[in-house]
């Protein structure tokens, strides 16, 4: 887990600023979508669930 958080941010990805558990699931989903090659970050930012949907703005 702590090498993928290093992995992410490497290239400048910050999920882990924002999220507090970046393998919960908006973290996964957001996550395989940045595997399967999604970079917009409006749309990964669309993916938030539940108490995350208030930290949009910050995604």
């Amino acid at each position: 887990m702590q090498r993928i958080e290093k992995l992410l941010e490497d290239t400048q990805v910050k999920l882990s600023s924002v999220i507090s558990d970046i393998f919960g699931v908006s973290g996964r989903q957001m996550l395989r979508a940045l595997i399967d090659g999604q970079r917009d970050p409006k749309v990964l930012a669309g993916m938030a669930r539940g108490g995350m949907r208030s930290k949009i703005p910050l995604l």
